[in-house]
């Protein structure tokens, strides 16, 4: 009896021992989660199962989970997967203001008026009312391409002229 308390003790102990000393996350730390390593060729498996997944989810519940089953179980489960946690840029010193100046010129020169980017003339100022194209199957390519760009102009227009007529 004695030698069953006394065994029973030493497992207390030394349980406690290991808790103390390898389970402790009350300094204030989030506690740690075991990541494993995520072949590509496993991603691309369950992409091959689920195509509408993104793959830095499935990524990532790869990276915590380390199973392919646990992962496609979950999906089923669940229907999707959590997005990963956004990671933050770390801010380069390195880069000086010269570069962020040009990036932002570089953006004003691709933003172009509509009008001036399909060759449009103004139709909308001469009240002209305009037909949307056909919707009809070409055969030759430059006539489909023809159609395609006649229908992207009469968008615009339309857009402009709902846009004008709701300014008044």
């Amino acid at each position: 009896m004695n030698q069953a308390i006394v065994l029973l003790l030493i497992i207390v102990v030394v349980f406690l021992f290991f808790y103390l000393i390898l389970g402790n996350t009350s300094s204030g730390s989030p506690p740690r989660v075991a990541r494993f390593s995520v072949r590509e060729n496993h991603v691309q498996e369950i992409k091959a199962m689920f195509p509408d997944l993104d793959e830095a989810s499935i990524r990532y519940d790869l990276s915590k989970t380390g199973s392919i089953q646990v992962t496609t179980e979950k999906i089923l489960r669940i229907g999707s997967l959590p997005n990963p946690p956004i990671q933050r840029e770390q801010q380069n010193p390195s880069r000086n203001t010269d570069e962020l100046s040009g990036s932002s010129t570089a953006l004003k020169k691709d933003s172009t008026n509509l009008l001036n980017r399909y060759n449009i003339d103004n139709k909308i100022e001469s009240n002209v009312s305009t037909q949307p194209p056909e919707n009809k199957w070409e055969t030759d390519p430059q006539k489909r391409a023809e159609t395609f760009n006649k229908r992207k102009q009469f968008m615009v227009l339309e857009a402009r002229s709902f846009e004008y007529k709701n300014q008044w």
